[in-house]
C-alpha cells in the first residue's frame, strides 16, 4: 500500500500472478498461455512517483497552482488533487492522509507514509496506444508497458506540463533576485510574480494581471513568464515565506525523479523484463 512496484519487481509479480492462477485452475495442470501475466492486455496502467519531505503541504500547495489544462476535470480535496480526462487522470496526494484510519492495516505501515508524497497518472487505452507507438511496443501486453523508460516519460511530461521543471523560490528570495536586474524588466516580473503569489494559480493570474495591464496582452504574458524562466532561471510558482523553517528553495519533482529513476533504469540496460 506505501511502497510502489518499480522495474525490478516484475518477475516477482508475473510469479506470485502466475502460481495463484495456477492453483486456482489445478495445481497439477499447466498454466495456458492466455492466463500467463505477462500475456495479460492492458486497458490502463499507472505510472506513480512518490517521495517524503517535511514540507509535503507547500508541495501540495504548488501542484494545486499549477497549470491544469483546459481538458481536465479538477476535483479538489483537503490533502489531494485528482484530475480526470479521457485518456488521462492525474492524482497528487498525502499518503499518509489517505491510510490514516485504515483499520486493515499496520500501524508501522502507515507511519511509513508519513510526509510522503505521491502523484500518479493513470493511462488509459487510448493514451496507451500512443505509448504503444511512440516506443515502438510490438504488443499491448504487461510485459511491454512495465517499462522504466515509459514510466519516467509520462511522469516527467506531466509535472512539467503542470509545473515546469526548474526549482521553486520562496517568494522574498525569487523577488530579491528579480530586483537586481530593473533595467531588464525586472519591475514587471516582480508584479507578475506577486499576482501569480496572490491569486495561487498561473492561469487565474495571467487573466487578472492582462485585464489591469492595458500594455500586456496574453502574449506578452506568455513572453514574460518565457523571460522569468529562461533569463533568471525563477519558476513562475512560488511558496510563502510565513514560515521561518521553510528554506530558500525547494526541489522540482522532476528532479527529484530524475534521481530515483538513475537505479531502475541501470538496472534495466542490464536485464530486459
Amino acid at each position: 500500500m506505501v511502497e510502489l512496484c518499480r522495474f525490478e519487481d516484475y518477475y516477482l509479480v508475473e510469479s506470485g500472478f502466475n502460481e495463484f492462477w495456477s492453483d486456482v485452475i489445478n495445481s497439477e495442470a499447466t498454466l495456458p498461455d492466455f492466463m500467463h501475466f505477462a500475456n495479460w492486455k492492458v486497458s490502463r496502467i499507472d505510472y506513480a512517483f512518490q517521495f517524503q519531505t517535511p514540507h509535503l503541504q507547500t508541495y501540495l500547495d504548488l501542484l494545486q497552482c499549477g497549470r491544469i489544462n483546459k481538458y481536465f476535470t479538477k476535483h479538489d480535496y483537503e490533502t489531494s488533487v485528482y484530475t480526470t480526462a479521457n485518456t488521462v487522470n492525474l492524482n497528487f496526494y498525502d499518503k499518509y492522509a489517505q491510510l490514516k484510519g485504515k483499520t486493515y492495516l499496520k500501524n508501522s505501515d502507515i507511519e511509513s507514509a508519513k510526509n510522503l508524497l505521491r502523484l500518479e497518472v493513470q493511462c488509459k487505452s487510448d493514451y496507451l496506444q500512443k505509448l504503444k507507438k511512440k516506443f515502438e511496443l510490438d504488443k499491448m501486453n504487461v510485459r511491454e508497458f512495465w517499462n522504466v523508460n515509459i514510466a519516467e516519460h509520462v511522469l516527467t511530461y506531466r509535472i512539467k506540463t503542470l509545473v515546469g521543471e526548474l526549482d521553486f523560490y520562496r517568494f522574498d528570495v525569487a523577488n530579491k533576485k528579480l530586483g537586481e536586474h530593473v533595467g531588464n524588466n525586472g519591475l514587471i516580473l516582480q508584479s507578475i510574480l506577486r499576482c501569480i503569489a496572490q491569486t495561487n494559480n498561473i492561469t487565474l493570474a495571467k487573466k487578472k494581471f492582462c485585464e489591469s495591464h492595458s500594455g500586456v496582452s496574453f502574449e506578452k504574458w506568455d513572453k514574460l513568464l518565457c523571460k522569468l524562466r529562461k533569463d533568471f532561471g525563477i519558476n513562475p510558482l512560488t511558496f510563502s515565506n510565513t514560515e521561518e523553517e521553510l528554506p530558500s528553495v525547494l526541489k522540482n519533482p522532476c528532479s527529484l525523479l530524475a534521481e530515483d529513476f538513475k537505479r531502475s533504469k541501470v538496472i534495466s540496460n542490464s536485464k530486459t523484463p
